[in-house]
C-alpha cells in the first residue's frame, strides 16, 4: 500500500523520497528553532521591589489601627516590604512578604501584622501589591486579602488596604485628623 501511495502522488524515484524527508525534517527542525526562540523573546526579566516606611517613629504623629473592635492606637510603627516579580509570556508571578510592626510607650513587645505578596503590577514608577495576611497581632483577624500601592519614591504615601475594612495610617496635629498611609518612605522598584 506504501508505494501505492507514492504512485499516485506522483513520487516514484527514491531521491524524491529522499528530498521529501529532508524537507519534513527541516520544517520540523525550523519550528522547534523558531518556538525556542520565540520563548526566550517573550520572558521578561525580573522585577524587585524595597519599600520601607514608619510612621513618623513617634516623634510627631502617632500611628492608628482601625479594627472592628475599635481604633488602636500606638507610638511607632513601621512597615516594611521585599519583592521579586517575573513574567513569562504574559503572566506575571510574585513573591515577597510584606510586615508591619507597632509599638506601644509602655509596652516592650512589638505587635505584628504579616504576611505574603503574590502578585505585582509596575507602571511608570507605580506599583500595586496583592497579597494575603498571615499573622494580626494587632485586629487578630488573619486571612485578609491586601493591597499595597504607591509611587517607587522618597516620602510618598504608602496605601494599604485589606479586604475586612482595616485602616492603617496616622494622626496628624494640630488637631488630629486621621490620614490612612505611612508616610516617611522609601520605596525602590528595580
Amino acid at each position: 500500500m506504501g508505494s501505492v501511495t507514492w504512485e499516485i502522488l506522483g513520487w516514484n524515484s527514491t531521491l524524491t523520497k529522499l528530498s521529501f524527508g529532508i524537507s519534513i525534517v527541516s520544517i520540523v527542525v525550523v519550528s522547534i528553532a523558531l518556538s525556542s526562540s520565540f520563548f526566550i523573546f517573550t520572558y521578561a526579566a525580573e522585577q524587585y521591589v524595597h519599600g520601607i516606611g514608619y510612621g513618623n517613629g513617634g516623634l510627631r504623629f502617632s500611628s492608628i489601627v482601625s479594627c472592628a473592635d475599635g481604633m488602636h492606637f500606638f507610638q511607632q510603627s513601621k512597615l516594611e516590604f521585599d519583592v521579586t516579580a517575573s513574567t513569562s509570556q504574559g503572566n506575571s508571578l510574585a513573591l515577597g512578604t510584606w510586615q508591619m510592626s507597632f509599638l506601644k510607650s509602655d509596652e516592650a513587645e512589638q505587635l505584628l501584622k504579616k504576611g505574603y505578596i503574590t502578585k505585582m503590577i509596575i507602571d511608570n514608577k507605580k506599583y500595586t501589591m496583592l497579597g494575603n495576611e498571615m499573622r494580626d497581632d494587632v485586629c487578630k483577624d488573619v486571612g485578609s486579602n491586601v493591597i499595597l500601592s504607591g509611587q517607587c519614591a522618597y516620602n510618598d504615601p504608602i496605601q494599604f488596604l485589606t479586604s475586612n475594612g482595616e485602616k492603617i495610617g496616622s494622626t496628624t496635629p494640630p488637631n488630629g485628623d486621621k490620614v490612612y498611609h505611612v508616610f516617611g518612605s522609601v520605596v525602590n522598584c528595580y
